[in-house]
This record gives structure tokens, C-alpha cells and sequence, in this order.
């Protein structure tokens, strides 16, 4: 299945091959890289006079991989050093270099990242800032990637679907009208509030609303790609629906998907397990109603 890229598939050979090795390094630190992407820091890869340049580029471009947001890419600058810095006019960067001195330049980074041992160094300003205590979903949703490495064997595609999966599920969680009859999933909102905010200003979002425009575009018997996805969403989320309610939601799909085009763009838009769990829902609701 071709999924639709958020950035543009001649830049995906670039970072589409270590994303495993990222995470084999940095471990469950890796989520203090995907924080600090998500909040516009300054992120620096360093590594010794003869790490090769190549690897630490790739180090740099994975993280397009961590936080796939429409834009990311612009921000990414491989391999740097002393005599060109125009690149910290960018006040996101992320580089990578080799010269220690880089070290001790600690207003060039908010976080330095050592590919060698996989340690993360904060600024005393992020350090201020960045709360662990917010962050046990990272550390729940990095095990799970960690022990599917370890266990299952999974690709370098399936480990950059998880994270683009994750990156989605936190916006989902913007909405919180999905939430209202489910107590827990209210909880988890109020715990990720912060990080909720965040993503509102994120490039992510910019990317979300092109894509709604494009949605609004495939329209079939008066119904919009749009409407589809909310609805499956709905599905998905809530746990009161009524039978009611249910058959016009099944009406309209079904309206909707009477063509493979219309498939196909439902499935490319929409991570097809929760396709499955919705649709699923919807029939044998009805077959038991």
C-alpha cells in the first residue's frame, strides 16, 4: 500500500534505512529528540574526528522519520562546522559536526546529542523547561518500539509508521469532542495538555490543514472524504453511539466507498486497524440490532 508521504518521497532515501540504529543508540532517550522537535529546539548530533559524515547526516535526517510533520525537512543540515554557522540563524536547526569545541558553544544547541555513547546533554534553558514528569506516554509508546526491535523483528518502515502513528494520535487528541463519554480518555487529555498545545502550533497541523483541503475536494453523493474520516474516528473513540446514529453512519460510508478510488483514499488517509475496528463495529452493531 503506497501511503501518502508528508515529505517528498525524492527526500526519502535520505532517512528511510536507519531509523533502527537511531533508536538502538539514544534508546529511551530518543523521546527527549522527539520532544525537542516538537518544541523548536536546537537539536546537535556530535560525534568524534572520525565518525563519517555520512553517519551523522543520517542521524540528522532520521528525525524527519521521529516527527514526520509537512516542513520538517527544512530544518534538517547535515554535516557543520565553525566556518559555517549561518545555519544557527534557524532558530530549530538541526546539525550534526564532529568539532568539540561545539561542546562547550552551548547557546548553539539546546540539546546535544552523542551518537558514540548515546547520551543527550540539555542548555540550562531547556533543562528549566523540560518536565519528565509529562512525559509517561513517551516512555510507554518508546518501550513498545524498543521491545518490537528486540523481539519482533519489525522493519524500518513499520518503526517509522509507529511514530508517525504516535504524532497522529497526540493530534486526535486536540479533539476533544470524541472524548466527552470516555472518562479515561478524558484523563489523558488533561495529562497531555501541554503537549496538546504544542502540536495545535506545530507544522504537523499546517500539514493537517492542506490535507483538509484536499478532503473536502473528494466528494461522492454529497459526502466528503472529510466527513468519512470523522466518522470513523467517531467510531473508533466513542463508546455511546446510537442505533440510530450508527445506520446513517453506515449509510454515508458505504455511499462513499462505492468505488476502489474512494477506498483507496479512505485507507491512505486513515491507519486501516482503526478502518477495520470501526467498520467492524458498525456491522455487528447492526447485525445485532
Amino acid at each position: 500500500m503506497k501511503i501518502i508521504p508528508i515529505i517528498s518521497e525524492n527526500q526519502e532515501h535520505l532517512f528511510s534505512d536507519y531509523i533502527e540504529q537511531f533508536v538502538s543508540v539514544f534508546k529511551e532517550s530518543t523521546m527527549i529528540i522527539y520532544d525537542a522537535l516538537l518544541t523548536d529546539k536546537k537539536i546537535m548530533f556530535i560525534g568524534d574526528a572520525s565518525t563519517p559524515c555520512e553517519i551523522l547526516s543520517k542521524f540528522v535526517f532520521t528525525c524527519a522519520c521521529l516527527l514526520p510533520v509537512f516542513g520538517i525537512s527544512k530544518r534538517l543540515n547535515p554535516y557543520k562546522n565553525l566556518y559555517d554557522l549561518e545555519f544557527l540563524n534557524t532558530c530549530n536547526s538541526v546539525y550534526a559536526v564532529t568539532n568539540p569545541i561545539f561542546k562547550m558553544k552551548n547557546t548553539y544547541w539546546d540539546i546535544m546529542c552523542e551518537i558514540d555513547t548515546g547520551k543527550i546533554t540539555f542548555n540550562d534553558n531547556y533543562k528549566k523547561i523540560y518536565n519528565a514528569q509529562n512525559r509517561e506516554s513517551d516512555i510507554y509508546f518508546i518501550k513498545e518500539v524498543i521491545h518490537k526491535i528486540k523481539h519482533d523483528f519489525i522493519s524500518e518502515y513499520e518503526i517509522k509508521r509507529y511514530f508517525q502513528m504516535y504524532t497522529s494520535h497526540l493530534l486526535k487528541l486536540t479533539n476533544e469532542q470524541y472524548f466527552i463519554d470516555d472518562e479515561e480518555l478524558n484523563n489523558e487529555i488533561n495529562k497531555q495538555y501541554k503537549r496538546k498545545t504544542l502540536l495545535i502550533n506545530s507544522y504537523f497541523v499546517k500539514f493537517e490543514n492542506e490535507l483538509d483541503k484536499l478532503r473536502e475536494s473528494l466528494c461522492k453523493n454529497g459526502i466528503s472524504l472529510k466527513i468519512v474520516l470523522k466518522y470513523l474516528d467517531n467510531l473508533y473513540y466513542r463508546k455511546n453511539i446510537s442505533k440510530e446514529e450508527l445506520y446513517l453512519i453506515y449509510a454515508d460510508i458505504d455511499k462513499f466507498m462505492e468505488n476502489e478510488n474512494n477506498i483507496y483514499y479512505v485507507i491512505n488517509y486513515y491507519y486501516y486497524p482503526y478502518i477495520i475496528y470501526s467498520l467492524g463495529f458498525v456491522i455487528s452493531s447492526i447485525e445485532y440490532a
